[in-house]
Protein backbone atom coordinates (compact mmCIF):
# COMPACT_ATOMS: atom_id res chain seq x y z
CA UNK A 1 0.00 0.00 0.00
CA UNK A 2 0.78 3.09 -0.77
CA UNK A 3 1.00 6.15 1.28
CA UNK A 4 -1.90 8.07 -1.20
CA UNK A 5 -4.09 5.00 -0.57
CA UNK A 6 -3.72 5.04 2.79
CA UNK A 7 -4.67 8.22 2.81
CA UNK A 8 -7.61 8.04 0.04
CA UNK A 9 -8.44 5.22 2.46
CA UNK A 10 -8.38 7.48 5.85
CA UNK A 11 -10.36 10.06 3.87
CA UNK A 12 -12.81 7.70 3.32
CA UNK A 13 -13.05 6.17 7.00
CA UNK A 14 -13.58 9.15 8.46
CA UNK A 15 -16.60 10.70 5.79
CA UNK A 16 -18.26 7.43 6.95
CA UNK A 17 -18.15 8.05 10.72
CA UNK A 18 -18.38 11.51 10.14
CA UNK A 19 -22.11 10.45 8.08
CA UNK A 20 -23.19 8.93 11.29
CA UNK A 21 -24.91 5.83 9.45
CA UNK A 22 -22.87 3.04 10.46
CA UNK A 23 -23.61 0.78 13.45
CA UNK A 24 -21.39 0.01 16.36
CA UNK A 25 -19.76 -2.42 15.38
CA UNK A 26 -18.88 -1.19 11.55
CA UNK A 27 -17.95 2.13 13.60
CA UNK A 28 -15.23 -0.12 16.31
CA UNK A 29 -14.06 -1.66 12.80
CA UNK A 30 -13.36 1.35 10.61
CA UNK A 31 -11.91 3.14 13.49
CA UNK A 32 -9.82 0.48 14.28
CA UNK A 33 -8.50 0.65 10.58
CA UNK A 34 -8.17 4.03 10.84
CA UNK A 35 -6.02 3.73 13.83
CA UNK A 36 -3.31 0.95 11.66
CA UNK A 37 -3.67 3.39 8.73
CA UNK A 38 -2.74 6.57 10.83
CA UNK A 39 0.22 4.68 12.30
CA UNK A 40 0.98 3.75 8.48
CA UNK A 41 0.96 7.22 7.15
CA UNK A 42 2.77 8.65 10.02
CA UNK A 43 5.89 6.09 9.70
CA UNK A 44 5.78 6.29 5.80
CA UNK A 45 6.08 10.01 7.04
CA UNK A 46 8.79 9.66 9.15
CA UNK A 47 10.74 7.27 6.77
CA UNK A 48 10.51 10.65 4.44
CA UNK A 49 11.89 12.85 7.04
CA UNK A 50 14.93 11.07 7.02
CA UNK A 51 15.52 10.80 3.44
CA UNK A 52 15.26 14.62 3.47
CA UNK A 53 17.35 14.89 6.24
CA UNK A 54 19.90 12.97 4.59
CA UNK A 55 19.29 14.77 1.77
CA UNK A 56 19.89 18.01 3.32
CA UNK A 57 23.09 16.84 5.20
CA UNK A 58 24.33 15.63 1.77
CA UNK A 59 24.05 18.71 0.16
CA UNK A 60 24.52 21.32 2.95
CA UNK A 61 27.02 19.30 5.01
CA UNK A 62 25.16 19.83 8.32
CA UNK A 63 22.09 19.91 9.65
CA UNK A 64 20.20 21.94 12.46
CA UNK A 65 17.55 21.04 14.83
CA UNK A 66 15.28 24.38 13.59
CA UNK A 67 14.89 22.54 10.18
CA UNK A 68 13.72 19.35 11.26
CA UNK A 69 11.60 21.33 13.85
CA UNK A 70 9.72 23.25 10.70
CA UNK A 71 9.05 20.12 9.25
CA UNK A 72 7.55 18.76 12.23
CA UNK A 73 4.93 21.01 13.06
CA UNK A 74 4.04 20.85 9.05
CA UNK A 75 2.68 17.25 9.72
CA UNK A 76 -1.34 16.82 9.75
CA UNK A 77 -1.04 14.78 12.71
Amino acid sequence: MTFEEAMNRLNEIVERLERGNVGLEESLALFEEGLKLHRFCSEKLKELELKLVEVQEDEAGEITLEEIVEMEDDLPF
